[in-house]
């Protein structure tokens, strides 16, 4: 009679060992999901970045008066709270904490075409923008963002 109890309480006891096991493998697999879901917006924030730049970069490289429209998606990653920031150093796009950047070659951004000053601009999801190279009275050649 001894050896029954012996037998449930060692298949108790590993049936125990199994679930805690099973528990904290569901919870790394969660974890590992999660990692995944955030790798893949990161790599979206970013792709999106180095399309605005290229864009930036090619109207820059076409000279006066060239202009190239892009239209901003409605979502990133089923998400359509990112923002897009463009200033003479580059191209952040940040979704929830996680940031995008990618570099440009004109470091005089303008949000106006009537007065050429440097700025930071903000590009909302959804919209279109044009991106146009202007020169000023000095010769300098400005990239606007309108």
């Amino acid at each position: 009679m001894d050896s029954h109890g012996s037998f449930s309480i060692d298949l108790l006891f590993a049936t125990f060992i199994i679930l805690i096991v099973l528990v904290n493998t569901s919870y790394i697999i969660s974890d590992r999901f999660n990692l995944a879901d955030e790798s893949k917006e990161l790599a979206e924030a970013r792709c999106l970045a180095e399309n605005i730049a290229g864009s930036i970069n090619q109207v820059y490289a076409g000279g006066n008066g060239h202009k190239i429209s892009i239209q901003l998606p409605t979502y990133l990653n089923k998400n359509n709270n990112y923002v897009v920031k463009v200033n003479g150093s580059g191209v952040l796009v940040d979704l929830d904490g996680r940031k995008g950047l990618a570099y440009i070659i004109p470091e005089k951004i303008s949000k106006s075409s009537n007065v050429l000053e440097s700025s930071t601009i903000t590009l909302s999801p959804g919209n279109q923008y044009e991106i146009i190279n202007k020169k000023d009275d000095s010769g300098n050649n400005w990239i606007v963002i309108i």
